[in-house]
């Protein structure tokens, strides 16, 4: 639901964003449409909470002065995608919709919670604009909102209900049908255009977001022990930074699992702008990321968006950069063999 919030006399208006809280200076801005719908699941800070945090529940018993709440546009983030689609049926349905729904009808909805936004269109025969329109229609911001819905009311999901200690035998079982799809995903020309593209790189950036970043900063660290310089960075503004320093002579290596981060997309665009390599690391081998990449490694691994961080993805990929780094030890096993005698040696007084 969307309404609109004026506080206070001293100018300073809250405008609230996906998780976080935004001062404004500005009086002219003491009035800004503001959806509610998720507002229960934002993070507030401190001081957030004792401005406004008291009228916001005492709004759903009775509304306060300046608080004007359209109830049509009212969705409740919990209900199913059936309800959605029978409150979205009573109004004018396009020809997309309908197919959208009739897809929706016919299969699992484990075939659709792994998928990208970019495989999912495929599969329909429509666009992704299409279907992120269809996503906003149903009151959610975005496709991957409506795959967390479709996870959570999966009434096939069990996992986590085995007896005894079974589910660790479903976890390593996990693992190992992960372990071998990424496998077959790989090859030698694959491997080898992708060391000769770290061979011959200017410089190197490894970027993740999120989970991510620490994948990232492994293959960073796994390098500079090498003796390949590279930077990593976790923060957005400064990979935006980092990339717009960088040329044609330059590489990005980029790490993430759904393959449609806002902020991984965002740089990678920009790298691509200015005229970066790039190799993305994720598990779709169709998604917005691989459409901005030189070479792709599909791992092939996904987690449910029920169950984000999961740690089947994060060792894939973590997989993938041990492959990488083997296989540029053998292009030069002696200088490489030297570097890594020397950065070992050098933190060697840091042991006991």
């Amino acid at each position: 639901m969307e309404c609109r919030l004026t506080f206070g006399t001293n100018g300073f208006v809250f405008f609230l964003r996906e998780n976080c809280v935004l001062p404004f200076a500005n009086p002219a801005l003491n009035a800004k449409k503001i959806d509610l719908g998720a507002l229960r699941f934002l993070r507030f800070p401190r001081e957030a909470k004792t401005i406004f945090g008291q009228k916001i529940v005492k709004e759903r018993q009775a509304l306060p002065a300046g608080l004007k709440i359209n109830r049509k546009k009212e969705v409740k983030f919990m209900e199913t995608i059936e309800a959605r689609i029978k409150q979205l049926q009573k109004g004018n349905v396009t020809k997309a919709y309908k197919k959208l729904i009739n897809y929706l009808e016919e299969v699992d909805y484990k075939d659709i919670i792994y998928l990208s936004i970019t495989e999912f269109a495929e599969k329909v025969g429509l666009a992704e604009a299409t279907v992120l329109r269809f996503c906003r229609a149903l009151g959610f911001n975005g496709y991957h909102e409506f795959k967390i819905n479709l996870a959570q009311h999966d009434k096939k999901n069990d996992f986590g209900k085995a007896d005894g200690l079974e589910y660790i035998s479903d976890i390593m079982l996990d693992y190992q049908n992960a372990m071998l799809n990424c496998r077959k995903s790989l090859s030698v020309d694959l491997i080898d255009a992708a060391t000769d593209l770290i061979f011959n790189a200017r410089n190197i950036c490894c970027f993740g977001a999120g989970n991510s970043y620490i994948v990232a900063l492994e293959l960073h660290n796994r390098l500079m022990k090498m003796g390949i310089y590279t930077q990593c960075e976790r923060d957005s503004h400064m990979q935006s930074i980092l990339c717009s320093t960088c040329g044609e002579k330059d590489l990005l290596i980029v790490f993430s699992v759904s393959g449609q981060t806002k902020d991984t997309l965002d740089v990678v665009s920009l790298a691509k702008y200015c005229g970066m390599k790039v190799i993305a690391v994720t598990c779709h081998g169709k998604s917005p990321l691989t459409r901005y990449a030189d070479l792709v490694f599909s791992t092939g691994s996904m987690e449910s968006p029920a169950e984000p961080g999961s740690l089947t993805s994060r060792i894939m990929h973590l997989f993938i950069v041990n492959v990488l780094c083997v296989a540029i030890r053998q292009k030069d096993p002696e200088r490489f063999t030297q570097a890594l005698s020397t950065t070992t040696f050098a933190t060697a007084s840091k042991l006991l």
